[in-house]
C-alpha cells in the first residue's frame, strides 16, 4: 500500500474522530521517506557512495535504511515479535520486497536462517519460507511437517509451460525441528541453484530469472493454522553489487524458544574481530532472563557457534553481587575457541558464582582462563565439560578465595558499569591477603584436555572432582600444577610432565583436605620424573579436619624428582594409602618420603606459629589460624594410635620403608575379595548413550506451554509428553523458565527432557507428583528441575527389560517426602531385575528423602545433599538393589533420621556425611541379613551415635581409608541383638581414623 493508497484508506475505514491524527501519522512517514531519498540524491550527486543496504529490526521495532530509493515495507507475519503471523492466522504476507529495477533483478541471492518447528496436525502442513508470482508462473521453497513428525525441505518452479512441479530443483531434504538452518536461492539470467547451510543441493534444468517487478514473498503457510516456523533473518543481495537488504526477527515474548546465541549479538568469530563486547552483551541480555523458585533459580544457555572468537578484555557472568545466586550455561557448538592474547586478562570471570555451566568449549592463552568466585554461598556448583584449556599463563580454572576471614572476603575484582549496562572490572590487590579454606562449592570437571598451560587447577572447593581427563604440563612451570585446598578426586586421569630441572616441580600439593588418586596416570618426558602428591599440611588430631593421601590402582613416573616419592610429606598427614599402584621408571623409589626428622616428638607437639616457622608460605594458607594459640598437647594411649593410619601394599617398584615412629601404624590390607567388592560395576547409561537414542527433538513452547512461573503448563506438557512419545527417539526442549503443574504428568516409556539452560517445573496447590512413567525404558532428565510437590519423580520399569535412567545436572528443592522412587519389577528388596540408574551433579535443598530404588545397578555422583528439618525417623537414601554412592557432599538437617537404610549391595566412595550441625544420627542402617556395605575415602560425623547400626547382621561390612571424629565421640559399628561369634569373618577394616570399634547391644 503507497501512501496515497493510505489516505484513502483512511478516509474509507477510520472514524471520523481518529482521522486527523492518522493523517498526520502517515505524513510523517511520508516526509522521513522524502528526506531520506533527497539525501541519497544529494550523495549521488556529490559522487558520494551510494549503497543500497537495509536493515529491518524488530527487537527495536524500527526500519534502518541508507542510501533507498524507496523504503522496505515493514514486515508482518513470521517476522513479527511473536515471530508468528500478525492476526493470529497463517498465509499473509509478513514480508514482502519487491526487486525493482534499481536492484538489477536478474542476478542475486536470498538467504533465510531458519528454525523449523512441527504443528500438530492430522493432515501435511506446508510452510513457504519464500515465493514469488507472475500471473501462473511461481517459484516457491518451503518445508512440509507430515503428520509423523518428519520434516522436509522442497522447492519448485512451475509455469504455463511446465507441468506443475516438473522443474524442481530438489525434491526433498529431511530437517531437524528447532535447529537452525541457512537456505540460499541464487539465481542469474539462467538457473535457479539452491544450497543449504553452504551445500549446494542443485540448479533448475531450464534457463528462468525471477520476475522483474514483482514482489518476494518471506514466510506464509497454506493452511489455516499457526504458523509454525521461526525466521530469524533474512538476506536479500540482488544486483551487481550484491548489496545486501537484511530483515532480523525478534525474540518471542514469553520467553526464548532456543538458547542465546552470541552471533545474534555481532560476534563474528573470525579470528581476527574483537568479539569481547557481542559475547559481554549477549551474556548480559540473557541473565535477565533468570527467574528465582525457593534457593534456585532457572537461568539460560548461551551458545557460542564453531569459530575462534578474540577478545580483548574478560568476560563477566553473574556480575550482579547483590543477586540471590547467579546461573548460565555457555556451550560451543562445534569447534569454539576462545582466545585471548594478553597473558594478564582472564578469559572468563564468574563474579557470583552459584551454579555454572561450561561445555565444549576451547580457551586459549589469557591469565586465567576460567576464574569461579562465589562468597561461600551454600551448595555452590560449577561444572566444567568438555572443555580444553591451552597456554594459560595462570591457573587454567581457579575457584580461590583470599581475606582476613570468612566474614570478610575480598573479590578479584571490583566491578563498574559502563554506559552500554556493560561491566567493567577494575582488579584488587590480593596478594598479602590469606587463603579462605572451603568455598561451599562442589567443582566437576570431566572429560577435558589442559595442554601447556603454566598451572592446571587451583581448587578451594569443599569437593573437587576431575575425572576423564588428560593433562600436559608446561615446562616452565613452578610448583605444583594442581592446588588442592579442600578435597580433591582425580579418576581416570592422563598427564605427561615436561620436566625441567631446578624449578621443583610436582603434580599436586595437598593443602588442608585429602588427595584422592584412582586410575590416575602421571608419566614424564626424559629421565626425570615429578612427584604426584606434596602433602604440606600437618595432621589434625581433632577429628575435623583429618589429612589424607589416597592412591589406587594408578602409576607414576616419579624416580629423578625432588620429592623422589610417590607422595612427598613436607608435614605429615592423618594417613597415606598407597594400593595396586606401580613407578613405572623400572627403579624403586620410596612410597613415602619425608622432609622433617619424624620422630615421637614431631608427632605429639604443634602449634601454627611454628609452621610458620618451618614454612612461611603457611602463613597464607592458615591465615587467620596463624594468630590462634591452638597447640596439640601430648598425646597418649588410644589418641595416639588413633590419629594415624598408613596402607602400602600390592605396589611395584615402591617401597613401604617408614620411619620407626610410624611402623606401628601400618595396617594390614584387606582380603582379595573384599577388596574387589569396593569396585562397582560398570554402566552403559550415560549422556553419550541418550543422545544416540534420541535423535529427534520437539519444543514444549509448539504446545503452549509459557514457563512463566504463573501460567498453568499442564495441558501443554502433557500434549508435549504424548507427541514425543508418539514420535518415538524424541528429546523434549524447555526454554529457561519455571512450568507450573497442577497435576501429575504421564511420562512416555521413551523420553528425554533437557533444559535449555535450566528449566523448573514446578508444584501447584500441592501436587502429589509431579511426573510419573510406567514400564519406562529410557529415561532421560538434564537440566530440569523439580520444585513444591510431595514426589518429584516416580519411574517404574519391568525386571526384564534393560532400562535406562539418567539425570544429569538436576535440582530439586521443597520436596515434602521422596525426590525419586525408582521401582524395578514388583519394587522388592534384591529383586532380580535390568535396571540401570546414574544420577550425577545434581543439587538438592529442603528434601526429606532423595531416592528409594531397587535398580540392579544405581549411581549417585557428584551432588550436593542438603536434607531437611522435618525427616524424622526416615532415610535419605534407601537402596534396595544395589547402589553407588560416590563423590558427594551431605549436609543433615534431620533430626533422629539416618542417611542410608540399606537392603542390598552399598557402595560408598569419598562422601562427606554430616559435619554441620550437632544433630544425632545414625548414618548407615544395615537391614538385611544378606545385605553388603563398602565404605571408602569417606568423612564421617555422627556424634554420640553410629556409623553403621545394624538392625539385622549384615553377610559384609568393610570399611577402608576412612576418616572422621574421635572414638570416643561416635562408635563405627553398632550390631543389634549379636554375639562376638556373630560378628567373626563379617566385619574388616584397614587404614580408618578412627580404627573400627564394634559395639554389641
Amino acid at each position: 500500500m503507497n501512501y496515497a493508497e493510505s489516505f484513502v484508506h483512511v478516509r474509507r475505514k477510520v472514524p471520523k474522530s481518529t482521522r486527523k491524527k492518522k493523517y498526520i501519522m502517515i505524513c510523517k512517514k511520508f516526509m522521513r521517506v522524502m528526506l531520506l531519498s533527497a539525501l541519497c540524491y544529494s550523495l549521488s550527486l556529490q559522487g558520494g557512495e551510494l549503497k543500497t543496504s537495509f536493515e529491518v529490526d524488530f527487537t527495536k521495532d524500527k526500519i534502518a535504511a541508507v542510501g533507498t530509493k524507496r523504503p522496505v515495507p515493514r514486515g508482518r507475519g513470521l517476522l513479527t515479535p511473536a515471530g508468528l503471523d500478525a492476526s493470529g492466522k497463517a498465509g499473509s504476507a509478513p514480508f514482502r520486497y519487491k526487486l525493482d529495477s534499481y536492484l538489477n533483478p536478474a542476478e542475486g541471492a536470498i538467504t533465510i536462517n531458519f528454525s523449523p518447528r512441527i504443528v500438530k496436525s492430522s493432515k501435511q502442513v506446508n510452510s513457504v519460507l519464500l515465493e514469488t508470482r507472475q500471473g501462473r508462473d511461481w517459484f516457491g521453497i518451503g518445508y512440509n511437517a507430515r503428520p509423523d513428525g518428519r520434516i522436509y525441505l522442497w522447492t519448485a518452479v512451475r509455469g504455463p509451460k511446465r507441468a506443475a512441479d516438473s522443474a524442481e530443483v530438489l525434491r526433498e531434504v529431511k530437517l531437524t525441528s528447532q535447529s537452525w538452518y541457512k537456505v540460499t536461492v541464487s539465481w542469474n539470467r539462467d538457473k535457479i541453484a539452491l544450497a543449504l547451510n553452504g551445500k549446494l543441493l542443485g540448479k533448475t534444468e531450464r534457463p528462468f530469472k525471477l520476475f522483474y517487478g514483482q514482489w518476494l514473498k518471506v514466510g506464509g503457510s497454506n493452511e489455516k493454522v499457526v504458523a509454525h516456523g521461526i525466521i530469524k533473518s533474512v538476506t536479500i543481495a540482488a544486483g551487481d553489487a550484491k548489496m545486501p537488504v537484511t530483515v532480523k526477527a525478534a525474540v518471542q515474548p514469553g520467553g526464548r524458544w532456543q538458547p542465546y546465541n552470541v552471533k545474534d549479538y555481532g560476534a563474528k568469530g573470525d579470528g581476527v574481530t574483537d568479539d569481547a563486547a557481542a559475547i559481554q552483551k549477549c551474556i548480559t541480555v540473557a541473565e535477565r532472563s533468570i527467574q528465582y523458585y525457593y534457593a534456585e533459580r532457572t537461568y539460560p544457555e548461551v551458545i557460542i557457534p564453531a569459530g575462534t572468537y578474540l577478545l580483548s578484555k574478560p568476560l563477566v557472568i553473574s556480575p550482579k553481587q547483590s543477586a540471590k545466586g547467579m546461573g548460565l550455561q555457555l556451550t560451543g557448538i562445534g569447534k569454539v575457541v576462545l582466545k585471548q592474547p594478553d597473558p594478564t586478562k582472564d578469559i572468563i570471570y564468574v563474579a557470583n558464582g552459584y551454579r555454572h555451566i561450561f561445555e565444549n568449549l576451547s580457551f586459549e592463552g589469557g591469565k586465567r582462563q576460567i576464574k569461579f568466585f562465589t562468597k561461600n554461598k551454600d551448595r555452590s556448583l560449577l561444572l566444567i565439560r568438555n572443555c580444553n584449556f591451552s597456554n594459560s599463563a595462570d591457573y587454567a580454572v581457579d575457584d580461590a578465595m583470599y581475606g582476613v576471614h570468612h566474614s570478610k572476603i575480598i573479590p578479584p575484582y571490583n566491578i563498574s558499569f559502563n554506559q552500554a549496562g556493560l561491566p567493567e572490572l577494575t582488579p584488587n590487590d590480593l596478594s598479602k591477603l590469606p587463603d579462605i579454606y572451603f568455598t561451599s562449592t562442589l567443582m566437576h570437571i570431566t572429560g577435558s584436555r589442559f595442554t601447556n598451560c603454566m598451572k592446571v587447577l587451583r581448587a578451594h572447593a569443599d569437593w573437587g572432582i576431575m575425572d576423564n581427563c588428560k593433562i600436559e604440563t608446561n615446562p616452565q612451570m613452578r610448583g605444583a600444577a594442581i592446588y588442592a585446598r579442600g578435597v580433591l578426586k582425580l579418576k581416570n586421569i592422563d598427564g605427561l610432565a615436561r620436566v625441567t630441572k631446578g624449578r621443583q616441580q610436582r603434580w599436586i600439593d595437598n593443602i588442608m583436605g585429602s588427595v584422592i588418586l584412582k586410575n590416575v596416570n602421571f608419566d614424564a618426558e626424559g629421565d626425570i620424573g615429578m612427584c604426584p602428591v606434596v602433602n604440606r599440611r600437618i595432621y589434625d588430631n581433632g577429628g575435623l579436619y583429618n589429612v589424607a593421601v589416597s592412591i589406587d590402582s594408578s602409576s607414576f613416573k616419579a624416580a629423578g624428582s625432588p620429592g623422589n616419592s610417590i607422595v612427598y610429606c613436607e608435614e605429615v598427614p592423618n594417613w597415606i594409602s598407597i594400593i595396586n599402584s606401580s613407578e613405572v621408571s623400572g627403579k624403586t623409589i620410596p612410597a613415602i618420603n619425608f622432609r622433617p626428622t619424624v620422630n615421637k616428638k614431631y608427632l605429639q607437639y604443634v602449634a601454627f606459629p611454628e609452621l610458620v616457622k618451618r614454612d612461611p608460605e603457611l602463613a597464607r594458607i592458615y591465615g587467620y589460624m596463624v594468630s590462634m594459640p591452638r597447640v596439640y598437647d601430648d598425646v597418649v594411649g588410644y589418641k595416639y594410635k588413633n590419629n594415624f593410619a598408613f596402607n602400602l601394599h600390592s605396589n611395584k617398584n615402591i617401597s613401604v620403608k617408614l620411619p620407626k615412629v610410624l611402623e606401628q601404624f601400618v595396617e594390614p590390607p584387606l582380603p582379595k575379595n573384599i577388596q574387589a567388592g569396593f569396585n562397582p560395576p560398570p554402566q552403559t547409561v550415560s549422556i553419550a548413550y541418550m543422545k544416540k537414542i534420541f535423535t529427534k527433538t520437539l519444543n514444549v513452547r509448539d504446545f503452549g506451554a509459557q514457563g512463566n512461573n504463573s501460567s498453568d503448563d499442564t495441558a501443554a506438557l502433557q500434549k508435549a509428553f504424548n507427541a514425543a512419545g508418539k514420535a518415538g527417539d524424541t528429546e523434549l526442549l524447555l526454554p529457561n523458565g519455571i512450568y507450573r503443574i497442577t497435576k501429575t504428568l504421564v511420562l512416555p516409556k521413551n523420553i528425554a527432557l533437557r533444559g535449555l539452560g535450566n528449566a523448573c517445573l514446578s508444584g501447584k496447590d500441592r501436587v502429589d507428583t509431579i511426573l510419573q512413567g510406567k514400564d519406562v525404558l529410557n529415561l532421560s532428565f538434564r537440566n530440569i528441575g523439580f520444585n513444591r510437590a510431595k514426589n518429584a519423580l516416580v519411574i517404574k520399569t519391568k525386571a526384564t527389560d534393560a532400562s535406562k535412567i539418567l539425570m544429569d545436572n538436576c535440582k530439586f528443592s521443597e520436596i515434602r517426602n521422596l525426590a525419586i522412587n525408582c521401582s524395578a519389577g514388583k519394587g522388592l528388596a534384591n529383586e532380580p531385575n535390568k535396571t540401570e540408574f546414574l544420577l550425577g551433579n545434581a543439587v538438592f535443598g529442603r528434601v526429606r528423602q532423595l531416592i528409594a530404588s531397587n535398580a540392579e545397578n544405581a549411581r549417585f555422583t557428584a551432588s550436593w545433599v542438603t536434607t531437611d528439618k522435618t525427616l524424622e525417623n526416615g532415610a535419605v537414601f534407601v537402596n534396595k538393589g544395589r547402589l553407588e554412592i560416590s563423590d558427594l557432599v551431605g549436609v543433615p538437617h534431620m533430626n533422629h533420621a539416618r542417611w542410608i537404610d540399606n537392603y542390598g549391595k552399598l557402595i560408598v566412595n569419598n562422601v562427606r556425611f554430616g559435619g554441620e550441625g550437632n544433630r544425632p544420627n545414625d548414618l548407615i542402617d544395615s537391614r538385611n541379613n544378606d545385605n553388603e556395605i563398602f565404605v571408602e575415602n569417606s568423612w564421617f560425623f555422627c556424634k554420640g551415635r553410629s556409623i553403621i547400626y545394624c538392625t539385622k547382621i549384615p553377610k559384609i561390612v568393610a570399611l577402608r581409608n576412612n576418616c572422621g571424629i574421635p572414638a570416643d565421640l561416635q562408635t563405627m559399628i553398632t550390631v543389634k541383638n549379636a554375639s562376638k561369634d556373630d560378628l567373626v569373618g563379617r566385619f574388616f577394616e584397614s587404614c580408618n581414623i578412627s580404627p573400627t570399634t564394634i559395639k554389641t547391644e
